[in-house]
């Protein structure tokens, strides 16, 4: 028996799997700690030890989900998940476009098994460029708007 959500569990899990353990993102993306930095909702400002994180990282939100059904009682099938996955920075887009396309190599068409659920598919069906001003500095988001269709277990 799943628990309501337990589909946006196995989404995460996985983003955050497969995206830490990508070379380029590990790169250009980890902390003096050893973290790498990619994060769902929010990235935190600073570590354990009170140091800031700065930047480049990774962030993942879903926007939204539906499930989907076949025919009968306890028909639903898989939900559908619509998740903006981006590379942030202040400075240059030059800075954040390998890791944008670092996330599109790993998550675009893929799919996995995890212990948790699966996710069925992945697809990018938006691209996402974001400047903006955030205490006179100039931040820059860069990479997708993805379907991410998942089952739990």
């Amino acid at each position: 028996m799943t628990f309501v959500g337990a589909e946006q569990v196995v989404i995460s899990d996985w983003l955050k799997s497969t995206l830490s353990n990508d070379a380029t993102i590990k790169s250009l993306c980890t902390h003096t700690d050893g973290t790498v930095k990619v994060f769902e909702d929010v990235a935190p400002a600073f570590d354990s030890q009170g140091n800031q994180f700065g930047y480049p990282f990774v962030v993942f939100q879903e926007q939204t989900s539906a499930d989907v059904f076949g025919f009968g009682p306890k028909s639903r099938i898989m939900v559908s998940s619509s998740v903006i996955v981006r590379a942030i920075t202040e400075g240059s887009w030059d800075v954040i476009a390998p890791v944008a396309a670092a996330i599109d190599a790993n998550i675009e068409g893929a799919s996995a098994d995890l212990g948790n659920g699966t996710v069925l598919g992945c697809r990018r069906v938006q691209q996402y460029r974001m400047p903006e001003l955030h205490e006179n500095r100039i931040i820059r988001h860069l990479g997708g708007v993805y379907t991410v269709f998942a089952q739990a277990r």
